[in-house]
């Protein structure tokens, strides 16, 4: 299983999708495989086809069920970050 830290931020920016979680906008890359993530409220697992969460503002790392992203995330025009 890979671990995930906060550190992870900026490359799930360069290499996720940008997409916007009402009002904020932030990078949502998704899961090859199970991972632990190291977030600001401890470590939570993501499972593969899950998606991690990068918040450019306040730096912030979490996964999110590719079902909740499918409910509460409108993804950007490709390319637009």
């Amino acid at each position: 299983m890979r671990k995930i830290t906060q550190a992870d931020g900026p490359r799930i920016q360069e290499r996720g999708r940008s997409a916007i979680k009402r009002p904020n906008p932030v990078f949502l890359l998704q899961l090859d495989e199970d991972a632990e993530v190291e977030t600001v409220d401890g470590t939570l697992t993501g499972k593969a086809g899950d998606f991690l969460a990068f918040d450019p503002i306040s730096t912030h790392v979490w996964p999110v069920k590719a079902s909740y992203v499918e409910q509460h995330y409108t993804f950007t025009p490709e390319g637009q970050r």
